[in-house]
């Protein structure tokens, strides 16, 4: 298995005429937490949306572990569901539950994807993305807004990718 996690390579996109995001190329390491950063309009939500098959590019290639998505390529339900069981996005502005912690909001959809009630505790290493996560919210200045520790499935995360 390789050390990466995510390869974007040579990512474009186009809507109509209009060139959105051109030549973008990265890797994210196994176990490595990134953080796309830029000013609003720049391609960060699109390039996400690439990662996790909702938004068609034109040029370039994006893998996440073993599964690769080629420009144009039409995502057979297979490929979908492969996808989905790797990539999860959380939406900006009001596609979060409200009545959820910030923690809740981000294990929710993998744990759904995999078939865990999000309901159901479960047991935690230490160093696992969930623990990572909740220091992560800690970081940033959200540490009461993580809740309490149930992270549903407990995977190592990078990036919008599951591994």
């Amino acid at each position: 298995m390789s050390d990466m996690v995510l390869r974007v390579q040579a990512l474009g996109l186009r809507r109509g005429v209009r060139g959105v995001l051109e030549g973008v190329t990265f890797a994210v390491p196994r176990g490595e937490l990134v953080a796309l950063m830029g000013p609003s309009g720049s391609g960060k939500t699109t390039i996400l949306r690439a990662i996790a098959g909702l938004e068609p590019f034109q040029s370039g290639t994006v893998q996440v572990e073993d599964l690769a998505i080629d420009s144009g390529a039409w995502l057979t339900p297979v490929t979908v569901r492969a996808l989905r069981r790797k990539v999860g996005m959380v939406f900006q502005f009001h596609h979060l539950f409200e009545h959820l912690p910030a923690i809740k909001n981000v294990w929710l959809a993998p744990a759904v994807a995999r078939g865990r009630a999000p309901s159901a505790p479960v047991a935690c290493r230490p160093g696992c993305g969930a623990s990572r996560g909740r220091a992560a919210t800690g970081i940033v200045g959200w540490g009461g807004a993580a809740g309490r520790h149930r992270p549903g499935p407990c995977r190592r995360s990078a990036s919008s990718a599951h591994g």
